[in-house]
């Protein structure tokens, strides 16, 4: 359905869209979900899929963990696309990872954090500086999606599970955010779904590379080094 809703307006010749969303994905013929990115091209193309390395807390109990083979950035009709999710951003070496195949548009998923109870006052600063902080050292645009607590999930979830003190409806820090750290868009934090755009130039990559780029001349790799494996991991090998 996503990928059909993508060749639609992808084959407007005055439209270049590319896709990339937050899913709960499962593999076919199994029972353990991931929480996932999946990228699509202007055409409805697959670009990839980025599974959560490591599930945050609670997600521990719905979502597996994710392998390497998700840590690759995707190459689109809109530029060169990297993704994490939400809490990934505090795992240093996976951003570097994405950002030593630079990455021109770096797309971070997080869900409303500050209509958490505890997280109201902490969430969308800590969000702020992580996205502020990826745009310079990846020296790449960040598109940061936050989805709203809506009043819907918080009636679905009274059904099943009881009444709900610690989630509030609302929350979120979305924006999209310049390599030199400038907020293009956003951000939005007021809870409401809404649409958020702004127009960027990918050359502006190249004036924020002059002063530093981490995978070129501000490096040191005789000094620091980074072995990413990105092999799908499977639970059995077959020899023959």
């Amino acid at each position: 359905m996503v990928q059909a809703a993508v060749q639609r307006c992808g084959y407007s010749p005055h439209t270049l869209v590319a896709v990339v969303m937050g899913i709960s994905e499962r593999c076919k013929g199994g029972r353990t979900c991931y929480n996932a990115t999946v990228a699509y091209d202007k055409d409805g193309t697959l670009l990839g899929v980025h599974r959560k390395l490591v599930p945050t807390y609670g997600e521990r109990y719905v979502w597996g963990r994710g392998d390497g083979s998700g840590m690759l950035a995707w190459d689109s009709s809109v530029g060169r696309i990297g993704s994490l999710i939400c809490w990934e951003h505090t795992m240093n070496l996976a951003r570097e990872a994405m950002a030593e195949q630079r990455v021109q548009i770096h797309t971070a998923h997080w869900p409303a954090l500050s209509s958490f109870g505890g997280f109201e006052t902490v969430a969308n600063p800590q969000v702020q500086a992580m996205m502020l902080n990826h745009a310079l050292t990846a020296q790449c645009f960040v598109v940061c999606a936050s989805s709203p607590t809506s009043q819907e999930s918080i009636d679905y979830m009274e059904k099943a599970l009881g009444p709900q003190s610690i989630v509030k409806p609302g929350g979120g820090w979305t924006a999209i955010v310049h390599p030199f750290t400038p907020i293009l868009a956003g951000p939005a934090t007021d809870g409401k779904e809404q649409l958020v755009t702004a127009e960027i130039n990918l050359d502006d990559i190249k004036d924020t590379k002059v002063w530093l780029d981490t995978s070129g001349h501000y490096s040191r790799p005789d000094i620091f080094q980074l072995k990413v494996d990105t092999a799908p991991k499977s639970t059995t090998m077959f020899v023959s």
